[in-house]
């Protein structure tokens, strides 16, 4: 069997787990910044270590790397943030212990996969880009070059960058990623099998999202034009959620704090049809516009119009939701996601830049 180090702070440490639990590989799982994570032991540790001197992962995937010295802060803000992690030190050791290990033995594949909110890469991580083998990245921009915007004071604009030969070859180890969905969730949604009896559907948070408010008044004029429309701020448990997305043939999926959201893939899984806003991500394995989902420009008048006349097909809608929930299953699952990443992407065409 296949081995595979995986290597994590305790915020992400759950997904990418579950995105490469079914990848077929043995995992090692090394995860900082655990409050009361009982792996990190020294004799695990130490297992690692002698792993990679032996050649015996077949690849290591590097999450969200630890930033206990952040060089966009000042000293004062680091040094404060180092004292409020006193107690995670140990394990940031031996996750630098890791590093240069794998610095040194140079041959094991590393694949780095982002997952934050942010279009820009964080400078923390730029150490390890000459040794990674692929970047992925869940809000990649469509110009990737911008993803490196304002990173340093020599990236102040595309052009700069542009001219960064630096930039320009990690820029060619940049991959779209999307945010998924597990297999196991996936299973669950798909399995709803229920009468599309309402129209247009979505539940979500209002509060501080001015966006979604001006979206929700635009769809609420739908009412006035005789269609059914469910729309909620209440929180639904995922049982609720996934029957509601079943039951509409049309749901709204706003941008979550990124426009990569985890609300395309339930909507989809469930044999809906995502509406969603028009994204300047590059994306992975994207929905296609009336054929699994609909796009709109703005919040307000695009929005409302695109969703009407979306809900003057229901016969369309219907086989669009079943051509949704095809893109999610053969794109999106955690384990579809872990064979894109551990096959590093070959289906991908990057561009090309002359030296």
């Amino acid at each position: 069997m296949k081995s595979l180090l995986l290597i994590d702070d305790a915020f992400q440490s759950r997904l990418v787990r579950d995105i490469f639990s079914q990848s077929g590989y043995q995992l090692d799982h090394y995860v900082f910044g655990a409050r009361n994570e009982t792996q990190n032991r020294r004799a695990d540790l130490r297992s690692i270590v002698e792993k990679i001197r032996g050649h015996r992962y077949d690849a290591v995937v590097l999450g969200n790397p630890p930033d206990y010295w952040n060089p966009r802060k000042n000293a004062l803000r680091n040094l404060s943030r180092l004292y409020k992690r006193w107690r995670d030190i140990p394990a940031f050791l031996g996750f630098e212990r890791i590093s240069l290990e794998l610095a040194r033995e140079g041959r094991t594949p590393l694949y780095l996969l982002d997952e934050m909110d942010s279009p820009i890469i964080d400078n923390t991580k730029f150490r390890f880009l000459p040794r990674c083998a692929a970047y992925f990245k869940r809000e990649l921009p469509a110009n990737i070059l911008n993803a490196f915007l304002y990173t340093t004071a020599k990236t102040e604009s595309p052009d700069s960058i542009l001219h960064n030969a630096t930039c320009r070859s990690w820029a060619k180890k940049l991959r779209p990623v999307s945010l998924g969905i597990s297999d196991e969730e996936f299973e669950r949604a798909a399995a709803v099998k229920v009468e599309k009896d309402i129209d247009l559907f979505f539940a979500g948070d209002f509060t501080n999202r001015p966006q979604r408010q001006i979206g929700r008044d635009a769809l609420l004029k739908l009412e006035a034009d005789g269609f059914r429309v469910h729309i909620s701020d209440e929180r639904y448990s995922e049982q609720e959620f996934h029957a509601y997305c079943g039951r509409s043939l049309l749901c709204w999926s706003p941008d979550g704090f990124g426009g990569d959201c985890h609300r395309h893939y339930e909507i989809g899984a469930c044999g809906s049809v995502p509406l969603r806003r028009h994204s300047p991500l590059y994306p992975y394995a994207p929905m296609c516009d009336n054929v699994d989902c609909f796009y709109y420009l703005h919040e307000s008048v695009d929005l409302y119009d695109v969703a009407r006349k979306a809900l003057a097909q229901p016969d369309h809608l219907r086989w669009m939701g079943t051509q949704a929930q095809a893109r999610v299953r053969d794109f999106h699952r955690h384990s579809r996601l872990a064979e894109y990443i551990l096959g590093d992407a070959t289906c991908i065409e990057l561009p090309k830049w002359d030296e």
